[in-house]
């Protein structure tokens, strides 16, 4: 039993409280004034949800009250008796996420996370927010939610809610199974059938018959190849000695041609530097010592030469500095006849016999500067010749510096000549003492190439054979692998044979389940609404109401007092079918919640006139509560104020301000 809902900042409840007790409890109110939030609470409080929240026609942070005012967070809190046992559950919604909590005697057993709680909740009431949904709580205008829908989805909604749907899930996986079984036993027969036809055991026998027969080959192609292996191996070696031989003889013949060329050449050399120096050519000692002394006297000229060119240039300085020197005293004489009274040297006045005494002067020291002149003219000229000595002595002494180096060079040729020679002689001896048949190394050769290709052809026979032989294991592998996949598939088809046997058995057995469930499940649905109808119903133009399986489909029909069963849905009023569907959802709710006697029904006088609204308060007041523990009625028909047996609230709301919900507890009649 619910005892108090607490709502804070929940959708238009900034703080309201309700207490609840055992009987027919109602919330009335004017529309939006905030009734349906408190059954949206309860339901919210327990499962995590509500109608609204899980159409996702609201978003979870949506229902933070926002009126007048946006809050930070909401928290509901529902306090219920179960077993004899208090529970108290809350939770609570911010922008930081969700928490819950559930409480039992004062002590937390479940949370801080929503889905823990949850799933407490529902062990606990044996119950999910489906279940809840359908068998307890009826939304706005829904109370005849099972009347509205067609006979074929009315059956399998009530399937459900019942629990029987499993069988009928069950049966649709068992025949799809079976027909994946009827699928793999036709594989397996026609795959069977198929190799039986083919003789795989003869295709066994034949390659198992050709294998030994190329192990045998391949045992006689080994031994060949050993035996032309180990031939071809020795003619490789002797082979290889006669080819180290021939390599050794081929050199030394090379070295003795190159020789013989480089002997020749320097023999016409030496011919042709005797007839140029046209002398014995020496010893090279001797030569080398002639070509240094040459070479001596021509440094020596060289330096002469060098000298003599020196002093031509002190010679030609001086001969300037001389006919400068008389240039000077002449161009003064001639100065000296123009002027007529003062000296041009000092200034001084002159007289006539000064004059002439300047003069003679001039003239002793052009003579003797000319005198100057004279020999330093002749030591030139000696000079000249003295160069010229030089100069032919420096050519002569190169001359002989030349055909010394020269007779140098022949000298060495000649030694050379001789050293080449001696090698000559020695490089014939040493192909003397090489003995090399040409004939005998060709055959050798060809010995070795043929032995070494007849092998090579063993060889690949041999590899070819044993490809072969591996082939023919591998198809022996293959069709031996074949006969136990079709060993194994008899085995597996008489398996499937056997499954679908047991299958079809256990299908049949299913629908036999599904029949007598569904029989005994609507029985006890039938056996409560006739103990329902009587206490909701007060007339008796009908005597009860049930739910009739026909053709697999279910139809709600209704007895009236001739006995005749008349069909719910078109033949009746408003006022009787709200009794007809309160008659199903009571049935259904104490036939699958028996533990849990609740029944929530929100504006459940949708469509009923005056006189029906005051009937079904009837109903509420003084029927329903035989059969529910504790109702839950919200509406806006303030005659159902009449029906509250337990709790009576009425809820209002400023929705032109914006306010939040008030509500007041009211005394019930």
């Amino acid at each position: 039993m619910i005892r108090k809902v607490t709502l804070e900042n929940f959708r238009s409840h900034r703080n309201s409280e309700f207490v609840f007790s055992r009987g027919t409890n109602v919330l009335v109110g004017k529309m939006g004034s905030g009734k349906t939030s408190v059954a949206n609470a309860i339901c919210f409080s327990l499962f995590g949800t509500f109608p609204e929240l899980e159409a996702k026609k609201v978003r979870l942070e949506e229902i933070i009250s926002s009126k007048p005012n946006q809050a930070e967070k909401a928290a509901v809190k529902t306090e219920f008796d179960y077993s004899e046992k208090n529970y108290a559950v809350e939770r609570t919604i911010s922008a930081k996420g969700s928490q819950a909590k559930l409480y039992c005697e004062g002590r937390m057993i479940a949370g801080p996370q929503p889905t823990q709680v949850t799933r407490a909740i529902e062990d606990l009431l044996q119950m999910n927010y489906d279940l809840f949904s359908r068998a307890v709580y009826a939304e706005q205008n829904q109370i005849d939610y099972f009347l509205k829908l067609a006979p074929q989805k009315r059956r399998e909604q009530i399937d459900e809610l019942l629990g029987i749907n499993k069988y009928e899930l069950a049966r649709a996986n068992a025949n799809s199974l079976k027909k994946q079984l009827d699928g793999i036993s036709r594989e397996k027969r026609e795959y069977v059938s198929q190799w039986e036809k083919s003789d795989p055991m003869r295709e066994i026998s034949e390659q198992e018959k050709r294998l030994a027969e190329k192990a045998g080959m391949i045992v006689s192609l080994e031994k060949e190849s050993k035996a032309l292996a180990e031939s071809a191996r020795k003619s490789a070696k002797e082979f290889a000695e006669m080819e180290s031989q021939r390599k050794a003889f081929a050199g030394a013949r090379e070295k003795m041609l190159k020789l013989e060329a480089g002997l020749g050449q320097a023999k016409r050399t030496l011919e042709s530097m005797a007839k140029e120096i046209g002398n014995e050519i020496p010893s090279e000692s001797e030569a080398k010592k002639n070509a240094e002394e040459a070479g001596k006297a021509v440094t020596e000229a060289g330096k002469a030469e060098e000298s003599a060119r020196k002093r031509f240039g002190e010679i030609d300085r001086e001969l300037a500095v001389l006919q400068a020197n008389i240039r000077a005293i002449e161009k003064g004489a001639s100065e000296l006849k123009k002027i007529s009274s003062a000296c041009p040297t000092c200034g001084r006045p002159l007289a006539e016999h000064d004059k002439e005494e300047l003069l003679k002067e001039r003239k002793a020291k052009i003579a003797e500067a000319e005198k100057s002149l004279l020999g330093a003219m002749a030591k030139r000229k000696s000079l000249e010749e003295e160069e010229g000595a030089a100069t032919a002595q420096k050519k002569l002494a190169t001359e002989d510096e030349r055909k010394s180096r020269r007779m140098l060079d022949a000298a060495r040729q000649n030694a050379e000549a001789n050293e080449t020679e001696k090698e000559l002689e020695k490089a014939r001896k040493e192909i003397e003492g090489i003995k090399f048949d040409e004939m005998a190394f060709g055959e050798k050769r060809n010995k070795a190439n043929s032995e070494a290709e007849r092998q090579r052809q063993k060889e690949t026979e041999l590899r070819h054979a044993r490809e072969m032989q591996k082939e023919i294991a591998e198809r022996l592998e293959i069709a031996r692998k074949e006969i136990e996949r079709i060993e194994k598939a008899k085995s597996d088809l008489k398996k499937a044979e056997e499954k679908r046997e047991k299958l079809g058995l256990f299908i049949s057995a299913l629908m036999k389940t599904q029949n007598d469930l569904r029989e005994t499940m609507i029985s006890a649905v039938n056996l409560a609404m006739d103990d329902i109808w009587p206490k909701l119903y007060p007339y008796r133009d009908f005597e009860t109401a049930r739910i009739i399986v026909k053709e697999g489909d279910y139809e709600i029909m209704v007895r009236n007092r001739n006995g005749k069963w008349v069909n719910a849905e078109g033949m009746l009023s408003g006022g009787e079918r709200s009794a007809v569907a309160l008659t199903v959802r009571i049935a259904i709710s104490l036939v699958l919640t028996r533990n849990l006697s609740w029944l929530i029904l929100d504006e459940p006088t949708h469509n009923l006139d005056s006189k029906a609204v005051e009937v079904f308060a009837e109903l509420l007041r003084n029927h329903l509560p035989l059969l529910v523990e504790q109702v839950f009625v919200i509406t806006h028909e303030h005659e159902l104020e009449k029906a509250a047996s337990a709790s009576l609230y009425e809820l209002d709301r400023n929705k032109d301000l914006d306010a939040s919900t008030s509500s007041v507890a009211m005394e019930t009649g």
